[in-house]
């Protein structure tokens, strides 16, 4: 048998309705390090494959009821079981037979009485073909991904990062040609103020960048320390506070009392700023945003919502995803990369934290972050570290 990782040992199903050939082959195949499942009713293969998800089968010609054609018939016909690989096992070796069974998708056959050596061989060439086709296909899925986030990359570079230098530049344009006249202008401080803000926002865009960075090679390392989750996300709006009064918005901020959270907060104020961000970009002047906080048994919730334009929910399931970014045309938010909830969902995963989104178009948006209480191996850190302190 070919050589594989511990966790990736094949399994293979076999169907016979005659107890003795199951045991056989079962001893057979097993004998040689294989996985094996076994079935004496064909009108179970179906959704027993379906469940087991098998690396080959093993299946008998012959049979009551049902006969092994019918059932790879069934089996090819279904486009999430029609690439495992059916070796028949048949009395019959007529070539008719054979032909026919292959047309219906049938990788192979064997014949009885069984020879240990022609079996094996047989099985181990589809299990191996199988094996690295599931593989190729693996190797596809990651370099799509890859593929997909290096062009969202260069979007959040060429759009994102090219906003906020521009404001800078032209900004500190309009400053020397005020200094140059040596009149002093009152506007002067606030153009200052929208320099300051732009840095910050370039800033934080950059931490964003570096912080994905960070991800994709693994560097990512997460320090869980006890926070005060309210003096964390009053750390976070003071952030926005210019996004907040550029547009007269108002932030209610509920909770029954504080909590401790047990996080690295770097990373959490990050999805948090992030998720602000959204609200205020896609609500209205003078809206409100919520922010409430509430503590379960098992985990402590930080729930943000808006009342801006909502999403429907295609636009939900994708937002998420490195591969689809999800545009909308309400001249509320026209522009943007969408990296900041791309990146957000993934530092919440390394947290074993969970976003949840609920939106309703034209009503708003519910974003929350669920964070797990200590488990007892951070208790006993937690714990450990007061000792120290």
């Amino acid at each position: 048998m070919m050589e594989l990782e511990p966790d990736k040992t094949p399994l293979i199903l076999i169907v016979d309705d005659i107890p003795k050939n199951l045991q056989l082959l079962g001893t057979t195949l097993r004998d040689e390090g294989y996985k094996i499942a076994a079935l004496n009713d064909p009108l179970q293969v179906l959704s027993s494959v379906r469940n087991l998800k098998p690396d080959l089968i093993l299946l008998d010609v012959m049979m009551p009821e049902k006969d092994g054609f019918e059932v790879c018939k069934e089996l090819k016909g279904d486009p999430d079981l029609a690439e495992i690989p059916v070796i028949f096992l048949t009395a019959k070796a007529e070539q008719e037979n054979i032909n026919f069974g292959l047309e219906l998708g049938g990788a192979d056959y064997v014949t009885k009485p069984f020879n240990s050596s022609e079996l094996l061989a047989r099985v181990e060439t589809h299990v191996s073909l199988k094996m690295a086709k599931d593989q190729l296909r693996k190797q596809n899925n990651q370099l799509e991904d890859l593929i997909a986030t290096r062009d969202r990359l260069y979007a959040v570079i060429g759009h994102d990062l090219r906003g906020p230098l521009n404001g800078i530049t032209g900004l500190t344009r309009i400053l020397l040609e005020d200094f140059e006249k040596s009149e002093p202008d009152p506007k002067i401080g606030k153009f200052i103020s929208m320099i300051h803000q732009s840095s910050k926002d370039v800033w934080m865009l950059l931490s964003d960048l570096l912080n994905w960075a960070r991800m994709q090679s693994g560097e990512l390392m997460v320090q869980k320390e006890e926070v005060s989750s309210v003096k964390l996300i009053n750390n976070v709006l003071e952030l926005m506070e210019y996004q907040l009064t550029k547009k007269d918005m108002n932030i209610n901020l509920k909770y029954e009392q504080e909590h401790p959270i047990f996080v690295d907060e770097r990373y959490i104020a990050t999805i948090l700023r992030n998720i602000l961000s959204n609200a205020i970009k896609f609500s209205e002047p003078g809206a409100d945003i919520d922010i409430s906080l509430q503590e379960g048994e098992a985990a402590y919730t930080i729930a943000v919502t808006d009342y801006g334009i909502g999403m429907d929910e295609e636009t939900i399931d994708s937002l998420f995803s490195s591969k689809f970014h999800p545009r909308n045309k309400n001249e509320i938010n026209k522009n943007g990369s969408g990296f900041g909830l791309m990146l957000s969902h993934q530092l919440a995963k390394i947290h074993n934290c969970k976003l949840e989104v609920v939106s309703k178009l034209g009503e708003g948006t519910t974003i929350t972050l669920t964070i797990p209480v200590p488990s007892p191996e951070d208790a006993k850190t937690l714990k450990h570290a007061k000792a120290h302190y």
